[in-house]
């Protein structure tokens, strides 16, 4: 499976789809999206809020932030390289699996082979991140036929510090879910996402991270898009 998907990043076609998302970034709203993908990352269109269209007002300022974005993307670019998006971020972790935890078989279960993993005890982490995915125990999904991973979930087990707890603390509790889905074959992508990591950071600060994120409605598009063409076609 981690060959699989290794070699599945290195080719991966661009896709528009319709993203329905819950957020810090949308305010704690429910923003459903157009999103397209270029080399330079992910455009995305505001189409609704709560399930009502936008205003006219609020639809202007979205073309307008975008055609900004056409005439001149290098903000644009700058941002999302330096953004991790929810498949990196999978992807991160699935390069971790080998090495920081141990498994167990558990047979097929509803047509998807089971995995379950938990924390290698000889593994010492390398970084901060590195230190709170190595206390999640999870489960993974696997398709037994393309060994294409289907799911991806974990829970941290325990309180995580930094600096004895005057750093940071990330919670117990705090949890993750990837769910990915057979679009055309051989691609496969993220369809839902659930995120929910809570904890305190700095003398007592709230640190939060939520997100509810369901993805749908996937078109393939031309790999050799532009970031102008991408806004042409998303608000034609």
């Amino acid at each position: 499976m981690l060959a699989k998907e290794h070699d599945a990043s290195l080719h991966k076609p661009a896709f528009s789809y319709t993203s329905i998302e819950r957020s810090e970034r949308t305010g704690g709203h429910e923003w459903t999206e157009e999103v397209v993908e270029v080399p330079e990352g992910k455009l995305r269109y505001l189409l609704s809020e709560d399930g009502k269209p936008l205003s006219p007002e609020k639809k202007r300022s979205e073309l307008s932030r975008l055609q900004s974005i056409a005439e001149d993307p290098q903000a644009f670019i700058r941002r999302e390289r330096a953004q991790k998006d929810e498949e990196q971020r999978a992807q991160q972790i699935l390069n971790l699996l080998p090495r920081a935890f141990l498994f167990q078989e558990c047979g097929i279960q509803q047509g998807w082979e089971q995995i379950n993993y938990r924390p290698n005890p000889s593994y010492v982490p390398q970084s901060y991140e590195e230190r709170i995915l190595h206390e999640m125990t999870g489960t993974i999904l696997i398709d037994p036929d393309s060994y294409r991973l289907h799911m991806l979930e974990g829970t941290l087990s325990k309180d995580v510090s930094f600096g004895y707890g005057l750093l940071a603390t990330l919670h117990a509790g705090s949890s993750f879910s990837i769910v990915r889905s057979p679009i055309l074959p051989g691609a496969w992508k993220n369809t839902k996402i659930d995120v929910h990591m809570d904890g305190h950071v700095i003398l007592f600060k709230t640190i939060s991270r939520q997100q509810d994120a369901q993805h749908k409605d996937f078109k393939l598009l031309p790999s050799t898009l532009t970031i102008p063409q991408a806004i042409a076609l998303m608000t034609r």
